[in-house]
């Protein structure tokens, strides 16, 4: 239930009629607090609006619109209190590595054809992946750890596109290194030790050892210096998606994943409190700073992929592979 507040009638922040009440921290009448408590509770998704974009209260999608835009607070909702918010995480994250682990691609799809339909089937006894297998079920499955996150029901089709386009590969890069470093391994690696690199790398004249080496121990070597728990680590990678300042997003959408980004800010914010007491605020500044660690992982990765993309042209790169890049 949303906290209550008896007031003198006043207009709703909503559609401006006069109501007593407030709703999810703004003045809201009845009405408006229903359809925004449907849309949240029960995952009913707007994809269009009805009324031609008239801002009609009789359409459902326009009053959810007008409800973020007049600031009806994601956060007061029941299921969005830290515990259960880091227990759904957890749930993600395990349905995320049994996708990997249990899992393979059947077709060679491009990004578009797997947001639309694309299903991997049960992996065949026997088989040994290769680093292009395992880099194209990291992406997969990172897509539908982001696919899972509650805020994808509010948002359009092309919203959710530009949303999961922008941080799929780097937030794939960010679980290689959780998974190795849970393992317990100083460094990023695939399963059955493959390495994080496909094998032609070594065709290629000039690359340098010290900078692979770099992108395979850096976020690893700061999650051990930081010692950060698995919890912690959902939460940073799940800041790191809910980003609303990725271009071509609608203003709705960027309300929208903002509200989220404070979510999980704030639940982060919390284990920091209850874990370091007095020092929490340089803790939370540290585990914000993985970003800024994965963004230059990310960087040097774009330049090896230049210079492999140079030396060897004709080599057959899945297209989801390709698309990410």
């Amino acid at each position: 239930m949303s906290p209550r507040v008896s007031l003198v009638s006043r207009p709703c922040s909503i559609c401006n009629n006069l109501t007593d009440e407030f709703n999810y921290g703004v003045i809201s009448c009845n009405p408006c607090k229903m359809v925004f408590r449907r849309v949240m509770k029960f995952e009913t998704k707007f994809d269009h609006c009805l009324c031609g974009n008239k801002k009609s209260t009789s359409c459902r999608c326009c009053r959810f619109s007008a409800c973020i835009a007049g600031g009806m607070k994601i956060s007061c909702i029941q299921k969005y209190k830290h515990a259960t918010l880091i227990q759904n995480l957890i749930k993600m994250d395990h349905k995320r590595n049994n996708t990997f682990f249990n899992y393979q691609m059947c077709e060679d799809l491009s990004l578009d054809q797997l947001m639309i339909s694309g299903v991997p089937k049960i992996k065949d006894q026997g088989v040994r992946f290769t680093s292009h297998d395992w880099v194209s079920m990291e992406i997969y499955s990172t897509i539908e750890f982001m696919k899972n996150l509650d805020l994808v029901h509010i948002l359009t089709s092309n919203d959710l596109m530009i949303f999961v386009k922008n941080a799929h590969f780097k937030c794939a890069i960010f679980f290689i290194a959780v998974r190795s470093y849970m393992a317990k391994m100083e460094f990023m690696t695939f399963p059955d030790n493959v390495d994080v690199f496909p094998e032609e790398i070594s065709n290629v004249p000039d690359y340098s050892p010290k900078l692979l080496n770099r992108i395979r121990t850096l976020l690893i070597s700061k999650f051990r210096e930081f010692d950060v728990s698995i919890e912690e680590l959902l939460l940073v990678v799940t800041i790191i998606i809910c980003d609303p300042s990725v271009a071509g997003l609608s203003e709705f959408s960027m309300n929208v994943i903002s509200q989220y980004q404070r979510i999980y800010s704030s639940a982060l914010q919390a284990i920091c409190q209850n874990k370091c007491k007095a020092s929490w605020p340089t803790r939370f500044t540290n585990l914000l700073f993985l970003s800024n660690i994965l963004t230059k992982t990310i960087k040097d990765l774009d330049d090896v992929v230049v210079l492999f993309k140079y030396h060897q042209p004709a080599l057959p790169l899945r297209k989801l592979v390709k698309d990410s890049f």
